[in-house]
Formats: structure tokens, sequence, C-alpha cells
């Protein structure tokens, strides 16, 4: 159940990272192998770098209210795209509004797509009791009870 939960973020991970070339002018992306090296480099940042600074920087992150975050989240992409040949990201501030932008795709698609309890989100759709649910019914296939 795990496995293709993962499978899937990093899919949307690397399909937010393939919009951002035509959102952005600094940022290029040469195909989906890019993209998905970035994706992965970037989950693993995540995973392993993310709380450390998250952690350094808690004082900024209180005083700011959260949004030194988002800086936190544009280093990654920078650093990302040191590290990925094929993805490259100009300046910080346009790594700053492509980590939000990421974040925003990432966030819906994660959550239009998940559930805890699945994994795998579908829409359910209950048919609501024609009567009402005090009444009882004394039809019995049609024919009323004598």
């Amino acid at each position: 159940m795990f496995f293709p939960r993962l499978l899937v973020k990093w899919l949307v991970l690397a399909l937010s990272i393939l919009v951002l070339p035509h959102v952005f002018m600094g940022v290029g992306v040469d195909g989906i192998g890019a993209a998905l090296a970035a994706a992965a480099v970037l989950s693993v940042l995540n995973a392993v770098v993310k709380p450390l600074l998250v952690f350094i920087t808690l004082p900024f992150t209180v005083i700011s209210l959260g949004l030194f975050l988002f800086v936190i989240n544009a280093l990654l992409l920078k650093w990302t795209s040191y590290w990925v040949a094929g993805f490259a990201v100009d300046s910080f501030a346009t790594a700053f509004m492509a980590s939000l932008v990421v974040s925003f795709i990432s966030w819906i698609m994660n959550i239009s797509s998940f559930s805890p309890q699945t994994g795998v989100r579908f829409m359910k759709i209950e048919r609501r009791p024609t009567r009402d649910a005090s009444t009882i019914d004394l039809d019995k296939d049609g024919q009323k009870w004598k």
C-alpha cells in the first residue's frame, strides 16, 4: 500500500516540475527523465534535509507565521537544480515562485487522489432513502401487509 502511494506522489511531483518551464522563463527541464530525476532528488531532500532546516530555522518560521517554509522549499528546489543535469533554475527568486507552483500543484493533486485509509479516493454515490428513517415500511415486496 505504501509503494503505490509513493509512486503516485513521485509522478505528481515530476509532472508539476514539467509544468514549470511553461510558467517561468528561468526554469528549464530537458525532458521527462530530468523531471523524474529532479522529483526523486527533491523528494529525498524533502525527507532528509528539510526537517533539519525547519528545526534550525524554527525561530524565523515562528516569527513569520510559517511563511519561511516557502524560503526553505525554494532553497531545496535550487539545490535540486545543482544536482540534476537537465534541470535548471536561474535565480533564487525564480526558485521561490516555482516552489510555490510545485507546492500548489502537488497539494491539489494529492488531496484529490488520496485518502489515508484506501490510498486512492473514489467518488462514492449513496442513495438516499425515499422515506424518513423513523417511518416503518409495511410493504412486503410491493404487497400490503394484512
